[in-house]
């Protein structure tokens, strides 16, 4: 199953089969970005709509707290592989993929 955690300043938050954990303040900031629909600049960088049902949308929900203090320590190696590619299609000039 897939599993998406992430460190922001120390704060320790995970996703799983839909449901949020860890830090109280990273898991509030997730349920109110999905819950008003926002689409969080994953890495002060690429625009990702905050959702619970899917892996990148988790990890932009989780990113909303503080986007660009993002460390992931845990993630989907097609999460991963999907990053890669708009990182490296990014440094050739093209503008960041939405996420969907």
């Amino acid at each position: 199953m897939d599993t998406i955690t992430v460190d922001i300043d120390g704060r320790i938050a995970s996703w799983r089969a839909g449901q949020f954990t860890g830090d109280p303040e990273v898991v509030a900031a997730a349920g109110f970005a999905i819950e008003h629909g926002q689409t969080v600049a994953v890495f002060d960088q690429v625009p990702i709509e905050a959702r619970a049902d899917e892996p990148l949308g988790a990890l932009a929900a989780l990113s909303a707290f503080n986007p660009g203090r993002v460390f992931v320590t845990e993630l989907p190696e097609a999460v991963a592989n999907w990053l890669t590619a708009v990182f490296d299609q990014d440094q050739c000039g093209a503008s960041a993929a939405s996420g969907h």
